[in-house]
This record gives structure tokens, sequence and C-alpha cells, in this order.
């Protein structure tokens, strides 16, 4: 089962997990963590930092508990990312996954700030952008050329997002376990 178009969820998350996020990427970012990317995104992919897995975990069981009577099968988290769009950083129009495998089943995109000009994301297929609003969530199928996304060139600020997928393959599943 599909999901429809998308769906965008504000307050979403709460404050006070938001306000803490917040920080810690900010932290990270100040201690050099990030990864850089050619398009000017700073990312951690599934970074092991046990005070964050608690979000983590909370955040993404709440979108599995959203979903879990959309699909014929159990999903589970496979990925996770912190990412920093500084300015002048955007994502050229890409779809999560090609679609083969099927392995990012649903994306959702954790909204940490607003305080940003550009960076809305555009789904051009379904006529659809959001400028995003911190404490939000944005889901959508990971495949399909309908669903197909690009963030738009951040022209000042920043933005902090925690983007999110979700697998069927349950060996693809992140271990959120450890250090408990």
């Amino acid at each position: 089962m599909k999901i429809k178009n998308l769906q965008v969820i504000e307050e979403f998350i709460e404050k006070d997990d938001q306000t803490f996020l917040m920080s810690a990427l900010k932290q990270l970012e100040l201690d050099n963590k990030f990864n850089n990317w050619n398009d000017g995104r700073l990312l951690l992919v599934n970074p092991e930092i046990p005070e964050i897995y608690t979000f983590i975990k909370k955040y993404s069981q709440r979108i599995l508990d959203l979903y879990k009577d959309s699909f014929n099968y159990k999903l589970y988290l496979q990925e996770f990312f912190l990412a920093i769009f500084p300015e002048g950083a955007s994502m050229k129009a890409h779809i999560d996954s090609d679609g083969t495998d099927r392995s990012f089943v649903i994306s959702a995109v954790l909204y940490l700030n607003d305080d940003f000009t550009g960076g809305e994301i555009v789904f051009p297929n379904l006529d659809f952008e959001y400028k995003p609003k911190a404490q939000s969530l944005v889901v959508f199928q990971g495949y399909g050329i309908e669903y197909l996304h690009e963030v738009k060139t951040l022209t000042s600020g920043k933005r902090y997002t925690i983007p999110l997928v979700f697998t069927k393959d349950k060996q693809y599943e992140v271990n959120l376990n450890q250090g408990e």
C-alpha cells in the first residue's frame, strides 16, 4: 500500500526535544564532526551518539506508529542523518530509492528550525513546495518518480534537519540500543 502523496505534520517534535537537538547539532558542528558533501550540506550518517539515540528512537517509533496499518509488513529504521544546510547549500532533484529493492519504503524529515531563507523542499511531480517550520515532519514514499524531490538553495541562515528512512528488511535495521 502506498502513502497517499505525502504528509506534513506540524508541531511533531516537542519543543524541549527540538531545543536539545538544535543544541546538540550546533555543538557537533562547532566540534567539526560533520562530513562536507559536494552540494554544500554537512552530514553525519547513522552517528553513534547515545544522547541523540534517545530522540531518534522516540521519533522514529512515532513515525512507525503512524504508518503501521499502511503496509502489509513491518517497517524498520534503516538510516538517519544529522544534516545542516549552510548558506549556499542545496540538494538536486532525486528519489531516495531507485525502486529495485525498495529498501527505502518511507522517507521522513524532521525539521528543527525555520530561521533561514530558501531551503524549501519541492516535489515537482506532485506540484508541492514546503517552507519548513520548526518542529515539523514531512513523510513520503521513498521510491517512485512521483516522489522526486529537491531542496532549494539556502540563501541565508542554516537549515537543521534529521532525515530518516525506513525499510521492510529487518537485516538493515539501525541498532539504536548500543550503549544501553
